[in-house]
């Protein structure tokens, strides 16, 4: 009697697996019953049904959005038929930003900073949350210009006082982006090592009008002594 009461049990579990599964895949967002209409914004538990794969053997696996790339592929199309040109790449990296201060993540009003730009992007873009950031600025802004894992390009830390970083030999996105025949430029905080082979003018950067640290990474907050004596300053005043 119990054996046959468990195996129908299981057998219904079985069942609500299956059909909560084929549920997921045609659900990809909205409620139990189906997908919302409503204005609202991705969230990475929407990816669950989703399989990750990896771009090629020795990257992390990711999720696809086969839909988002055609639609992106034919609006970059349009763009160079209309214009012959390129879209204009910008990207803002902040330190110290935590998940919920943007409205669009929760934050923004409700925690006294109202963010209607970013806002405003979050609903006409995707936002990208299969990805992740070192509780550190220069690690992740070390990733963001080689798409290595900090353990691959060594910075684990902000470089102190004229050590040296390791972007020094590495493929940067800059360098990439010239070869497609952007013209790149850095501005802001660098601090991703002060060796010559780290520098922004020699990893992909045609100017650059930046600062090497924060203020209590060098005296007095100024760009350290090495980089003062490169070509950095004479590149950035053309």
């Amino acid at each position: 009697m119990f054996r046959q009461v468990s195996t129908g049990l299981c057998a219904a579990a079985l069942l609500c697996l299956i059909g909560g599964a084929a549920a997921a895949q045609s659900n990809i967002r909205g409620s139990t019953t189906g997908p919302t209409t409503a204005p609202g914004y991705n969230h990475p538990e929407q990816y669950m049904h989703l399989d990750a794969k990896k771009p090629a053997p020795n990257m992390y696996p990711v999720i696809r959005h086969e839909k988002l790339e055609e639609n992106a592929a034919g609006k970059l199309a349009t763009l160079a038929e209309k214009t012959g040109k390129k879209p204009n790449i910008l990207i803002f990296l902040l330190d110290d930003v935590g998940w919920m201060d943007p409205g669009f993540n929760g934050g923004g009003v409700s925690v006294g900073n109202a963010t209607p730009e970013m806002d405003r992007y979050a609903a006409e873009g995707l936002i990208l949350t299969s990805a992740y950031s070192t509780p550190s600025c220069s690690p992740t802004r070390a990733t963001i210009h080689t798409g290595q894992n900090p353990l691959h390009h060594g910075i684990l830390r902000p470089p102190m006082y004229g050590e040296a970083g390791g972007l020094d030999g590495a493929t940067t996105m800059p360098m990439l982006l010239q070869k497609e025949g952007y013209v790149t430029q850095g501005v802001g905080k660098w601090h991703m090592g002060e060796n010559t082979g780290s520098l922004p003018q020699n990893v992909g950067y045609e100017t650059t009008s930046a600062f090497s640290a924060c203020p209590t990474c060098t005296p007095s907050g100024a760009t350290s002594t090495s980089i003062r004596k490169s070509r950095y300053r004479r590149i950035a005043s053309k």
